[in-house]
């Protein structure tokens, strides 16, 4: 009796354990579909985000993929509820997300963040024109980037755009291993960047869409003027595209 009492106790830890190990797949996926609920979240894991910051969201029929866009002002954004959210656990990721840049706001307008004012962890993808050449460039800052004390992080043009004025399809993909952020841009590779130690996550801060947040401000910083449309946040990372097309 005691032997099966100890091979019962054996099977659940090993059942708990197999549990608690997160599948590989499509964790959160923003179609703005819905203009009542912008933040839904439809792959069905219910990182659902809401409005922040004083300016407002609008649903605009000017869509890359579906019917239905966010539009954004550079002072409002979709953040999770609270800071610490599924964004934290993220080791390799993909993310993927069609922009149009319709505002001139510099380097620093920020699609996708974790972090906040460049120096806490956090991670940032930026799609933004410089002031001085009129040129789009997707940018990869993880704010604390590099060891040595950079606290602006190793902030790395992937690549870059002439003749914006239309969405554009990104892809970027880190791996944790081998400590590598990969670009694609309208699903060609276009770049690719290492980093000494990134942090890509950052528990006091959340995830948010257009803007970073943090939960103490009332307001958003850095933020994107334009479009945004089909965010999708994979929890590995890829080689190819092809590799995501499945899901």
């Amino acid at each position: 009796m005691k032997k099966l009492g100890c091979l019962l106790l054996v099977l659940v830890m090993v059942f708990t354990a197999a549990a608690a190990v997160a599948e590989e797949g499509l964790i959160a996926h923003y179609d703005f579909e819905d203009p009542e609920n912008l933040g839904r979240d439809v792959s069905g894991n219910g990182h659902d985000l809401v409005l922040k910051g004083k300016g407002t969201l609008l649903s605009s029929a000017d869509a890359a993929e579906g019917t239905a866009a966010l539009e954004l002002d550079g002072e409002a954004a979709l953040a999770t509820e609270e800071a610490a959210d599924f964004s934290d656990e993220l080791e390799s990721f993909t993310i993927s997300f069609y922009a149009k840049n319709e505002g001139f706001a510099g380097e620093h307008s920020r699609v996708i963040s974790t972090g906040y004012n460049g120096i806490q962890a956090g991670l940032c993808f930026i799609v933004g024109r410089y002031f001085w050449d009129n040129v789009t460039h997707l940018i990869f800052q993880p704010i604390i980037g590099d060891a040595g004390g950079d606290f602006w992080g190793k902030m790395s043009d992937m690549c870059t755009l002439e003749g914006v004025d239309d969405y554009h399809w990104y892809v970027a993909s880190f791996d944790a291993e081998t400590k590598t952020i990969t670009a694609w841009i309208d699903g060609e590779l276009r770049g690719s960047a290492e980093f000494i130690d990134p942090s890509v996550a950052c528990e006091p801060f959340g995830f948010a869409i257009g803007a970073s947040y943090a939960s103490w401000e009332a307001n958003v910083m850095y933020g994107f003027i334009g479009k945004i449309d089909d965010v999708r946040v994979y929890n590995y990372s890829i080689a190819e595209l092809t590799e995501i097309f499945a899901e």
